[in-house]
Order: structure tokens, then C-alpha cells, then sequence
């Protein structure tokens, strides 16, 4: 552990780190814009931003993408006392560390995209909120669990981010939250900017 943190020491103290960094940001931002600018739906931005992520590489660092968004991760849980099916998310990040192929370090974010109702204002879906903040036991219904349809699958969220919302804002913005931040500032069943700014 100690050499992964001594390598992203290292790379942050690095100009050459610092402008991958900056250049794919801009990458993306710039997708996102066009994305935004064009009406696309919150699919396709997610797909888009998706593909501008894929392949890219700095020495140790690789980058790969895949949308999971649709249909992809419907899981049923139960809200309460009633059961309930939910997208899981419509992208995830697992960032992985490896050395001499053994994992060392192993972290997930589901992360849920909402393309702005009204300006900066997001809707939000009360039971997968409820699924993002809460992760109570699940099982897969659709796509990515079709393997293990019937198992049942329990996450733990000790650092209270391994569920997020992606809120996409125009001119193609991406604020990332996590779900337990959605949950105690929302209005209703609405989170604005300036909810969060609080």
C-alpha cells in the first residue's frame, strides 16, 4: 500500500501527470458540451462520455469504460415492505491496484446520471435513492447479473460513497454527489444547485 501511495504522490508532482490530467478532463467536458448543446438524451451522454474515457493510459494508470446504463442492471430489493426493481446504476467505477497480479487496493462507485428537469434542478427516483443510500440485499433481474439471477447480493458502504448521482448540468457539466448527500438535502423529491451549495 505504501507504493501505491508513494506512485500517485509522485504522478501529482509530475507536469507531464498534471497535463493527461488536465487534457482529459477538457476531453470530456468537451463531450459532455456536446452532448448537452445537442439534446442528447442522458444515454447517449453517458455513452459519449463513456467512449472518451475507453483506453486512455498514463504509464500504470489504464483506463476502461463500459455503459451499463438501461437495461443492463435491474435488481429487485424491497423498500419497506414491498418489493421493488431498479436500475443499479448507469455507470460504475472500479478502481483496482494491482501488484505482481494481486489486488491490493479495490474500490466501487455506482454512479447513477440525471439530466437537469429545469435548470439546475434534478428529479430524483425515491426508491433508487433509496437503493444508492441504503444498498439493502438484492438480487439481479436484468443484464449484468444474468449469471447469478437468484443470488443474493449484499454490498457494504463503509465509506458512504459507493452510491452517487452523476447530476449532468447544461453547458455540460457533470456534479458528482453521493447518495447519502442527495438523501438529506433533497426537497421533496428534488435536489437543486443550490441545495448542495448548502
Amino acid at each position: 500500500m505504501d507504493n501505491l501511495i508513494r506512485t500517485f504522490s509522485d504522478y501529482y508532482n509530475r507536469p507531464d501527470f498534471r497535463k493527461f490530467q488536465n487534457t482529459l478532463a477538457r476531453e470530456v467536458y468537451e463531450t459532455l458540451g456536446t452532448s448537452y448543446s445537442n439534446s442528447d438524451g442522458e444515454v447517449k451522454m453517458v455513452t459519449d462520455m463513456c467512449s472518451t474515457i475507453d483506453g486512455k493510459a498514463f504509464e500504470k494508470l489504464k483506463f476502461y469504460t463500459k455503459k451499463i446504463h438501461g437495461t443492463r442492471s435491474f435488481v429487485e430489493f424491497h423498500n419497506q415492505d414491498k418489493p421493488t426493481t431498479k436500475e443499479l446504476a448507469d455507470m460504475v467505477i472500479i478502481s483496482v491496484a494491482t501488484k505482481d497480479r494481486e489486488i491490493i487496493y479495490e474500490k466501487t462507485a455506482f454512479i447513477q446520471n440525471k439530466k437537469e428537469d429545469t435548470e439546475s434542478v434534478w428529479k430524483i427516483d425515491q426508491d433508487q435513492l433509496y437503493l444508492l443510500h441504503n444498498f439493502p440485499t438484492f438480487k439481479g433481474k436484468k443484464g449484468i447479473f444474468k449469471r447469478n439471477f437468484g443470488d443474493e447480493v449484499v454490498f457494504q458502504n463503509h465509506s458512504e460513497t459507493l452510491g452517487n448521482y452523476g447530476l449532468f448540468q447544461n453547458p455540460g457539466e457533470m456534479i458528482l454527489v453521493n447518495a447519502l448527500t442527495v438523501y438529506k438535502l433533497q426537497q421533496g423529491d428534488k435536489i437543486s444547485l443550490s441545495d448542495i451549495r448548502k
